[in-house]
């Protein structure tokens, strides 16, 4: 007479909790993963952010007639500091248009951006 097994054996346990443990440390890595992505975005918003903001500054101060310059960007950014410079691009060719470099500091970040900056208060416009 044969007996009727009613639970599971040791081998089919073993392998349930292999494939568990294989499940968990999938979903933990993902996790992980998901989690250095979010503070690289973060850290690339921030930065952006600040960027924006240097920028910002250095233009209006470039529209009211100060070549170059620089500071901090306030009580929302306290760590940051930015400098910029500009130089007229080819007076005789295009009047009025700068080549601008900022210059971006903080924690963990220096930036270095080109742009350039069009004042149209400096043409002529009776020529």
């Amino acid at each position: 007479m044969k007996r009727r097994a009613d639970g599971f054996t040791l081998i089919e346990v073993l392998v349930a909790l292999g494939l568990l443990g294989l499940a968990v440390f999938v979903l933990l890595e993902s996790h992980y993963g998901a989690l250095s992505l979010f503070t690289d975005a973060e850290e690339e918003g921030l930065a952006d952010l600040v960027i924006n903001q240097a920028v910002a500054h250095a233009e209006s101060e470039i529209l009211s007639g100060k070549p170059q310059g620089g500071g901090d960007l306030g009580a929302h950014f306290p760590d940051y500091s930015y400098t910029f410079e500009a130089h007229q691009a080819n007076a005789t060719e295009t009047p009025g248009l700068f080549e601008v470099t900022v210059t971006v500091t903080g924690p963990d970040l220096e930036r270095r951006i080109n742009y350039l900056v069009y004042d149209g208060a400096q043409i002529d416009v009776g020529k």
